[in-house]
């Protein structure tokens, strides 16, 4: 009954029981275990986890070496050698071994979001000994040399590949045609970074190198104009992952928007690169209501140029069936100094993660099945044309604001000082009736706590400011040095108490080794203590959301 769930490469199950010396009962329990048992311990051990500390590679070997039976249960276990190979640092002798121990499970040369590295030359050596083994490839993931490009191509033209499903090759030179005439009927995904492509097969005829990919992820590889990436896309209408990072090639021709690709299956869209080249390509992709878009785009434009942009966001944002489908964790609003950052990316980390694969960007919640999301990241020449900008663009999502839950705002001190950036926060702030969490940094908390703070507001009015509200992060907000600040955030704590909507939680966050106090002091904490507001200071705790936008825009 067990063989039927054991995983690929599993050791037989015995036929005829353990032959043990000795009355039953006085046989230790762990001479019981059968081998197919022992096998997924021994599998189990040699299996990478967060936090463990173990060498899976060590764990195998002296595993193996504990007594006969385990060395033989070991040894037939083909699945348990394929996972402790290493490629980039295992010599050549010792990979010939494991992979003749291995035999015939599929073999991952990289992973999924880890590239491996071979040195030069190390990639022929490396083809060289997989050329036998080609029909057990299923993940093939390498930075190398050009000079071995060549080979590695040819191995997969002449011994077929057909576990092949994921490639991606780091070539710091041209890939070439005869990559694209590899046999590999099984490829699903599909990552290039840091290429060219000169000669491109794709203009006379179908390749059927594409025809099976459901993502492909490119960065860095030049020469593929949009005219060239609709030819390509034409051939991929199985696509649920598609990744243009800095891959559009400039053209002065005028592109016909008649030829587009139509995507029925897409379900995320990343580009990056300058505005008009992102944009045109969007214009012919055919892609389905509820697939998710992110752009990051540089040579951002001002005046009617930008209304492309616009009509992308109301486009997907007028979308009613989109309602119970948006992403609702998170929402960003940054003006920065000369960058707008908008939308509800779910997780901020995705625009650390765009050149991942689906799978990598789904264990990393960079994205989550069953919802969308539309991400912008623009940047332009000074913090002046972005101001020009930022209330036309910021004001386009205002469908997202009404769903989110928690809200990350991060506006410039001195972007305040122009009207444009004070009017659109202070427009779209109605919207986000849902929201429960506020995350505030040093240069936007007094502006912030000055809106909040109403005058004029009685109890059981409808006027209130984000009525759902009930945490608050500030970042380095400073209270301990202005007195005026908080005694503004003391009477918001008031108000809301008075009309039963009240601030639960104040998180006070600061950069590792700086002492959280000096930002509220203890009289300020017994003061919102009084008045139900659970206080916590940490120079640690932060949400994953606010930590990577500190960072991110801290390098920008």
């Amino acid at each position: 009954m067990c063989d039927s769930k054991l995983p690929e490469g599993s050791p037989p199950a015995p036929q005829n029981g353990l032959s043990l010396p000795g009355p039953p009962e006085l046989i230790p329990h762990v001479y019981r275990i059968p081998n197919e048992i022992l096998g997924l311990i021994f599998l189990f051990n040699a299996t990478w986890t967060k936090g463990k500390m173990d060498n899976p590679r060590r764990t195998t070997m002296a595993t193996s070496q504990v007594c006969q039976r385990w060395r033989n249960a070991a040894l037939s276990y083909p699945g348990l050698w394929s996972r402790i190979m290493n490629f980039q640092k295992d010599p050549i002798p010792l990979l010939i071994e494991l992979l003749k121990r291995s035999d015939p499970v599929r073999i991952d040369v990289g992973k999924d979001d880890q590239q491996v590295t071979l040195g030069w030359g190390d990639g022929r050596k490396i083809s060289e000994i997989l050329t036998a083994n080609t029909q057990r490839i299923r993940t093939f993931n390498v930075e190398m040399g050009q000079a071995d490009l060549e080979h590695l191509a040819k191995m997969f033209i002449q011994y077929p590949a057909p576990h092949l499903e994921f490639l991606g090759l780091n070539v710091n030179g041209d890939l070439g045609e005869l990559l694209f005439q590899a046999r590999v009927p099984a490829l699903r995904r599909l990552h290039l970074i840091d290429c060219d492509i000169h000669k491109i097969p794709f203009m006379t005829s179908k390749v059927p190198f594409f025809a099976t990919l459901t993502e492909l992820s490119i960065k860095d590889v030049t020469n593929i104009s949009i005219s060239t990436w609709v030819l390509i896309l034409l051939q991929t209408p199985s696509l649920r992952w598609l990744s243009i990072l800095f891959s559009i090639s400039p053209t002065g021709e005028i592109q016909s928007q008649r030829n587009k690709a139509p995507l029925p299956e897409l379900l995320m869209l990343s580009l990056a690169g300058r505005f008009n080249d992102c944009v045109s390509l969007v214009d012919h992709i055919v892609a389905p209501p509820l697939c998710s878009l992110r752009l990051e785009c540089t040579s951002m434009p001002v005046g009617r140029e930008l209304d492309q942009a616009l009509d992308i966001a109301e486009q997907w944002t007028s979308q009613c069936s989109l309602r119970n489908v948006i992403a609702r964790r998170l929402c960003v609003v940054a003006i920065v100094r000369s960058s707008l950052i908008v939308g509800n990316p779910n997780w901020f980390g995705a625009l650390n993660t765009w050149g991942t694969c689906e799978a990598a960007s789904l264990r990393s919640k960079c994205h989550i099945d069953g919802t969308s999301m539309l991400s912008f990241h623009f940047t332009w020449e000074s913090s002046e044309e972005v101001s020009s900008c930022s209330h036309r663009l910021v004001s386009c999502f205002r469908p997202i604001y009404s769903v989110a839950e928690s809200l990350i705002l991060w506006v410039d001190d001195d972007m305040f000082s122009f009207h444009e950036n004070s009017l659109a926060i202070e427009e779209i702030l109605p919207s986000f009736y849902n929201l429960r969490v506020l995350h505030v940094t040093e240069e936007s908390v007094v502006h912030i706590i000055n809106l909040l703070y109403n005058p004029e507001l009685q109890k059981g009015s409808s006027d209130i400011l984000l009525p759902s509200l009930k945490t608050i992060y500030f970042m380095d907000p400073r209270f301990g040095e202005n007195d005026k600040c908080f005694d503004t955030l003391l009477s918001v704590v008031q108000q809301r108490r008075r009309i039963h909507s009240p601030i639960q939680n104040i998180n006070i966050v600061c950069d590792e080794g700086e002492d959280p106090r000096l930002h509220m002091n203890q009289r300020q904490q017994d003061v919102l203590t009084e008045h139900g507001v659970r206080i916590e200071l940490s120079a640690l705790t932060m949400s994953e959301e606010f930590r990577f936008l500190l960072d991110h825009c801290a390098s920008g």
